[in-house]
This record gives C-alpha cells, structure tokens and sequence, in this order.
C-alpha cells in the first residue's frame, strides 16, 4: 500500500454486510471494477465478482461495515512502474443486519470552506479526501448531521459520504454525476429500480429550500431523512413510504419482496 500513502493511488469500496450477504453485491463490484480501469490498474482476470465476495466474507462478522481499499502495487514517483493491484480489507462489527430508521431526521447546513472538482474522476471513491474531512469537522462544529458540499460552480454537489435525493410536488429528483459527486452504489439501485421516475438535475443551496423533503443515501445508512436544512424544516413522509419499500436490501421486514 506504498503508493496509497504517498500518492493517495488508491480506491475503496465501503459495503455493508447484513446476515452473512451483501446487499448491493453486483453494485460494489461493478463501480470498483470501472475505478479500477479508469485509473488505469492491470485488473487480474482471476478479480471477478466471487473474488470480491470470497474476499469480503472471509474476514466480516455476520453483520459488519467493510472497507474493500485497492491500490496500485509500489514502484515509480507520480509515473508509475507497476500497474498492478494489491487490496486490502478491514471490517467492523455491527449490531444490526438492518440501518436504522432516522426518527428524528438529520441537520444538514451547507459547507463553506469546501468546494469540489467536476472531471473524469469525480465519480471515483479514492483517498484524496482532505475535503470531505473538513466538510465533516466545519458540520461539528456547527452543529449538523451533516453538510451539503458544493462543486466548482457553486451547486449542491453530494453531503459528506451521501449522495442527495429530493421530491418536489411528488416527483423524485437527484443531482447529477456530471455535476461531481460519487456513483453512490444505492443512488444507481435507486435510479433503476425504486418503482419512480428519478429526475436529474442541477441543483442550488438556494433552489434546494424549494423541496417538499429531502434525504441522503449510502450502502450504510441506506436512506437518511434530512428533518432541518438552514431554516427550513422538512417532513418525511415519501421518503419513508420509499425505506419502506427498499429495506427488503438489507433483510429488513421487507426481506421477500420482490426487487422491482
């Protein structure tokens, strides 16, 4: 992992274990799997899907959050000599196979002294994530959840480690890749398959307060209802009718639906 710390020429995948299985399987290895040949590592045939999972499930707990990190084998200063991957992979117990519904909602404010890149990358989970630490300590110290970080233009880009979805007038929204933020692995599940027309669209801090209700995803949390953004304060009651019905993923009450 030499270049990981030198250079930050790493990615990871954050997934989470539920009962022994992985929710999102297929999600986590396809974003790693295009990371991996965007940045240009030599992708061993043997890395496939099975690898993945062989590799996550020998090491976490029944329940457990997992950080899959692969970086490009040591050799060279920024031109690399070795294109080859290594990876590693840690994993933490957890108490619950199911994320917890946010009763009381999250505080969301938006970050100011961040701003972040839109190019070919930004989709791309790597460990250059100075930004998001600051966004994480500038969110504590005003006393939020969490915080709305802004591209390079000045739009709503993604929250912390959360892609941001909203509704407005019942229909779903979410802001786009090409403005800058993560591929979310259950942002692409969602797009695909939360039974709504998802709309993408650039967004503003200022357009954003427009919103019926707003809320946060990741393959951890799952859905994070924002209950409070700068002055205004948001109901729930879509975005838990929509946890409802996605919470089968994790094992949840709804572990036999039918994925639709």
């Amino acid at each position: 992992m030499e270049r990981a710390i030198k250079y930050g020429d790493a990615i990871f995948e954050t997934i989470r274990v539920s009962d022994g299985q992985i929710p999102l399987l297929e999600g986590h290895f396809a974003r790693l799997k295009k990371s991996m040949v965007l940045l240009g590592y030599e992708v061993p045939d043997t890395w496939d899907i099975d690898f993945f999972k062989t590799a996550i499930l020998s090491v976490a707990p029944r329940n457990a959050r997992v950080r899959f990190t692969v970086a490009r084998s040591a050799g060279g200063l920024y031109l690399p000599t070795n294109h080859a991957p290594q990876y590693t992979v840690e994993a933490t117990e957890m108490t619950s196979a199911t994320p917890e519904w946010l009763l009381k909602g999250l505080a969301v404010g938006v970050a100011q002294r961040v701003r972040l890149p839109i190019d070919d990358f930004s989709g791309v989970k790597t460990l250059n994530a100075p930004r998001y630490v600051q966004a994480a300590i500038e969110a504590q110290q005003q006393g939020w959840d969490d915080a709305f970080l802004l591209n390079s233009e000045g739009r709503i880009c993604e929250a912390i480690s959360s892609n941001v979805f909203w509704w407005k007038k019942g229909v779903l929204h979410t802001v786009p890749l090409s403005e800058g933020c993560v591929a979310g692995v259950l942002r692409g599940y969602l797009m695909h398959h939360c039974g709504h027309r998802v709309v993408e669209q650039a967004v503003s801090p200022e357009a954003l307060l427009q919103a019926d209700e707003i809320f946060l995803t990741n393959a951890i949390r799952g859905i994070g209802p924002v209950a409070h953004f700068m002055d205004m304060k948001l109901e729930c009651y879509q975005t838990q009718a929509l946890w409802n019905v996605i919470e089968h993923l994790f094992g949840g009450k709804n572990a036999d639906a039918k994925t639709f």
